[in-house]
């Protein structure tokens, strides 16, 4: 398997009340969709990737799981 490095620091889940956790955990989501768009627009040698339709910011760009999925098949995630 390829190696991706994802830095994150636990303890901010720990110590958060639950309201928190959901905004930490949907601002974590968000930053790791931001990579994963950077990391596979350079994998697959994507010039101006927000201006592409499928990794722009419109209804017909792919989906987070999409992007996932595309990461786990490329082989740099386990896809289970």
């Amino acid at each position: 398997m390829k190696k991706c490095n994802v830095f994150y620091d636990k303890a901010e889940f720990q110590e958060a009340p639950a309201s928190e956790v959901r905004n930490l955990m949907f601002t974590k989501s968000l930053v790791l969709e931001k990579y994963m768009l950077m990391f596979l627009a350079e994998i697959l040698d994507v010039e101006d990737h927000l201006m592409t339709k499928s990794f722009g910011n419109t209804s017909s760009a792919l989906t987070f799981n999409h992007k996932l999925n595309l990461f786990a098949d490329l082989g740099y995630i386990e896809k289970k």
